[in-house]
């Protein structure tokens, strides 16, 4: 009877041991389960700014190329000569360009008092133009592919944006 109470006492103190050991067990494997899942929703949230970026930049894309081009001949009926008219068409396929640099955040980059600055020019060098309702287009999605840049390409830099050549309304 003592050896059969010794075994009964032995067996407790052994199933103890190893239902201690195995809450241990399981603890750890919640801790690794939830190391992981921290793991993954961090991921998800990468790959989620991720498509947002890519949406956003898609989206801008299929804005751009929405814009219609401007016939030459509104230029020649708006007091611009040949040249002039041929500068203009051409300085708006480098405004939608440098349009979808910036959502692509591909622009050009150079180094200033130690630090990163990436710099657009949209300028008409030695031409200007008056302003025209038919580029207000180009000015909004101008403004929306700097946003995109600033929330998606910027970082750490800075955008060293020139405009040059270009009326302002006089409204």
């Amino acid at each position: 009877v003592v050896n059969a109470a010794m075994n009964i006492v032995e067996l407790q103190a052994r199933m103890e041991t190893m239902r201690v050991n195995h809450e241990l067990e399981m603890d750890e494997l919640k801790a690794q389960c939830r190391h992981e899942a921290d793991e993954l929703r961090r991921e998800v949230r990468t790959l989620q700014s991720k498509s947002e970026d890519l949406k956003s930049a898609l989206q801008g894309a299929y804005a751009i190329m929405a814009i219609e081009d401007t016939p030459f001949e509104h230029w020649r009926n708006n007091g611009y000569d040949a040249q002039d008219a041929v500068d203009m068409q051409r300085y708006l396929g480098f405004f939608k360009e440098t349009i979808q640099s910036l959502r692509l955040g591909t622009v050009s980059q150079s180094f200033r008092r130690g630090s990163v600055c990436k710099s657009v020019d949209i300028s008409l060098g030695s031409n200007s133009a008056d302003h025209d309702e038919l580029l207000l287009p180009y000015w909004k999605e101008f403004a929306a592919a700097l946003k995109h840049w600033s929330e998606y390409h910027s970082d750490g830099s800075y955008l060293e944006v020139s405009i040059q050549g270009i009326e302002i309304p006089r409204e």
